[in-house]
């Protein structure tokens, strides 16, 4: 129907590969090996032998992904064209980590660990 496909999302879509880096979702060949004891280990407890700093870059790296994302996608919605477009974007929001209060406030480094993946109040502060 002559639509002109952007995929922001970190999936491939036939015959339109995803245009961004995904810092959460395995890559090519790390979804053979992302089961790995070594990938899991690295998955699931980096965070708790990661120093404060090393976590803090990861977020900001993530944070910044998703902002690029978010940038791209405002940018191309309000771009006049001839033809029609699909614009497909996976925003890292409202999953966890919580960057943001509801206010729009960056939320402290204690409060992006995986322990506080549960809190409610977290949540639905980020989601507001």
């Amino acid at each position: 129907m002559g639509y002109k496909i952007y995929n922001f999302s970190p999936f491939d879509l036939t015959g339109n590969p995803k245009l961004t880096k995904s810092a959460f979702l395995p890559e090519s060949k790390a979804l053979v090996t992302s089961q790995t004891f070594t990938s899991r280990f690295w998955k699931d407890l980096w965070f708790n032998f990661a120093s404060s700093q090393e976590i803090q870059n990861f977020l900001n790296l993530t944070l910044s992904y998703n902002l690029k994302k978010e940038i791209h996608t405002r940018n191309l919605v309000m771009k006049k064209g001839g033809s029609p477009k699909f614009v497909y974007t996976h925003l890292v929001m409202p999953h966890f980590p919580y960057y943001f209060d509801s206010i729009g406030n960056k939320t402290k480094l204690a409060s992006t660990i995986d322990e506080n993946r549960e809190n409610k109040n977290s949540y639905t502060s980020y989601l507001k």
